[in-house]
């Protein structure tokens, strides 16, 4: 099954993300998964995820912190993940 990555919203991704779900349960396979990973609407989305875990004040490997990812501009964020 290929999968459409081109969706603008939380709404859409969760939509896009309950098909692969459901399809998952009849053992299908999937094409375009890297697409729909590297939406930036996926990628708005698990950066808030991650803001509001417990540890994300915790600096990571690189010494950062959640709020330093937070504060940086859109294209930029983006580009960098």
């Amino acid at each position: 099954m290929h999968l459409n990555g081109g969706f603008s919203s939380e709404a859409e991704l969760k939509a896009q993300l309950d098909l692969i779900y459901h399809h998952s349960q009849f053992g299908r396979s999937f094409h375009g998964i890297l697409e729909v990973a590297s939406n930036p609407a996926t990628i708005v989305t698990a950066v808030h995820n991650i803001k509001s875990n417990k540890g994300a004040k915790t600096a990571g490997i690189d010494g950062r912190t959640m709020k330093r990812y937070l504060q940086m501009d859109y294209d930029e964020l983006v580009a960098l993940v």
